[in-house]
């Protein structure tokens, strides 16, 4: 209920725990429609008229010790007819401050193992041409930087690799391959 001079009341929805099995499985489902689009699922932290909004996290809990921490997977439904659901992550404008980060980051290793990999692929195209991928900093008055850096190797090792080429082709030209600096209306051009 809401609260006029105090907290809020909280709501918490948990399942059952197994000593011998898997744990419970709490699923919301919202509803189905054979005629019209489905139902939605939104999941909103509270608003506030004075400070800061609530936040909103989505974590798998820690691994025990033979075993590996839960998956996570954001993923639009397939169609047959039409383009499949968009995924975004973005953060709002910024009135009076600096618009938010968002980041995309691989957890360290710190066994042997060789660390997580972070892969962006655009979408593949069995009889057309396949999806594009853009990198693009924010627009300014100077404009935001782009760069894609290899970190420095430790004591006994060499740096990471940096490759950037064009795939092969059996018929016609492969991939061109541009880097080139912007044209400067008063001033010098870029190196």
């Amino acid at each position: 209920g809401a609260s006029t001079n105090g907290r809020g009341g909280s709501m918490y929805v948990v399942v059952g725990k197994s000593k011998t099995s898997v744990g419970g499985v709490p699923t919301i489902l919202p509803g189905y429609s054979s005629a019209e689009t489905g139902g939605f699922l939104s999941l909103l932290s509270g608003k506030s008229t004075h400070t800061s909004s609530g936040s909103l996290s989505v974590i798998t809990k820690n691994a025990g010790e033979a075993g590996v921490s839960g998956h996570m997977i954001f993923s639009s439904g397939t169609t047959s007819v039409g383009a499949s659901g968009t995924i975004e992550f973005y953060t709002q404008d910024a009135t009076g401050g600096k618009g938010g980060d968002v980041k995309f980051a691989v957890g360290n290793t710190k066994s042997d193992e060789v660390g997580g990999s972070a892969i962006i692929s655009a979408g593949g195209q069995t009889d057309h041409t396949g999806g594009a991928m853009l990198f693009s900093s924010g627009f300014g008055v100077t404009p935001g930087s782009v760069r894609i850096v290899s970190p420095n190797a430790g004591t006994s090792g060499i740096s990471g690799e940096l490759s950037f080429r064009t795939g092969t082709t059996s018929n016609g030209a492969s991939g061109e391959f541009s880097m080139s600096t912007g044209a400067s209306t008063d001033g010098r051009g870029g190196s």
